[in-house]
């Protein structure tokens, strides 16, 4: 089942722009024979409404509301926010308590999006889309999988107990496609997407640093040793890709990579080796 790009609609009541909003999405789905389907999540999406004209701490009560909406969207959406309750006992456990019969909910991604906020929210921490490194802080990003291309691209940490928001990804990487923890756990890989473009970086929380983009790296040392153009996007898409990712060491991650040039009208496959401790990217011919 695919998700897809909400419509949002600012109103003078919570009412009114669940009205209105369920019915924008219905105009949304016409063509997926109401199916559930976002193409991608805005900040604005992920707000139910307008935002605010400055930064303001997060407020749970609208998700809450939401969650009593006509609207799957509202409600998929809410539910994802409400993880973000995680510092407050009193609320962790409101939320807790309000998501949990969405466990049995007939609409997939629904379920499936309760299941993953209630195993964060109830401290389990038994979802595969959880990341315990070895200082056993965890990682995670919200609206898993929402669309075909991934989830949201916000990263998220607890550590010591306390969630925090460790990164958003600045565009084209709309979309974390998947995370690879290293063999000692002590690095996060992360691959993002655009749609059109795959990106891949490593997270090294105990140095609080996040390495090169990896993907970019590599096309460019394979431009420069076969002359190919270097020319950088004003877009900054690459129009490559990056498969059977894998960790070979603790601190060397591998994947085969494909590569355009002359606007995509040329592309070449090589094998990638990325040494995270000296940033040293290695082609491979494959």
């Amino acid at each position: 089942m695919k998700f897809g790009k909400g419509i949002f609609i600012s109103g003078l009541s919570a009412v009114l722009v669940f009205s209105l909003c369920f019915t924008a999405f219905s105009e949304v789905n016409a063509e997926k024979n109401d199916e559930m389907y976002m193409r991608y999540i805005t900040k604005e999406d992920t707000e139910l409404f307008s935002l605010p004209d400055k930064e303001v701490e997060f407020n749970a009560d609208k998700f809450f509301t939401a969650l009593n909406s006509e609207n799957d969207y509202e409600v998929y959406i809410a539910i994802n926010r409400l993880i973000e309750c995680y510092n407050d006992n009193e609320l962790k456990t409101k939320a807790y308590n309000a998501i949990e019969p969405f466990k049995n909910d007939s609409r997939e991604k629904i379920a499936k999006a309760a299941d993953f906020a209630c195993d964060i929210l109830s401290d389990e921490f038994k979802s595969e889309y959880i990341y315990i490194m070895d200082d056993s802080s965890i990682f995670f990003n919200t609206f898993c999988d929402y669309s075909d291309y991934g989830g949201y691209n916000k990263i998220w940490r607890i550590k010591d107990g306390i969630l925090k928001e460790y990164t958003t990804l600045s565009e084209p990487m709309i979309y974390i496609s998947d995370f690879y923890l290293s063999p000692d756990k002590k690095l996060l890989a992360v691959k993002a997407c655009s749609g059109k473009s795959e990106f891949l970086f490593v997270i090294s929380p105990s140095e609080g640093k996040i390495g090169c983009e990896i993907v970019s790296s590599a096309k460019n040392k394979i431009a420069f040793a076969n002359g190919y153009s270097t020319d950088v996007r004003t877009d900054n898409e690459n129009y490559s890709s990056a498969e059977k990712i894998k960790w070979i060491k603790n601190d060397v991650l591998e994947f085969e990579g494909g590569f355009t040039f002359n606007d995509v009208g040329k592309t070449v496959t090589y094998k990638v080796q990325y040494d995270y401790s000296n940033g040293n990217v290695k082609i491979i011919i494959i």
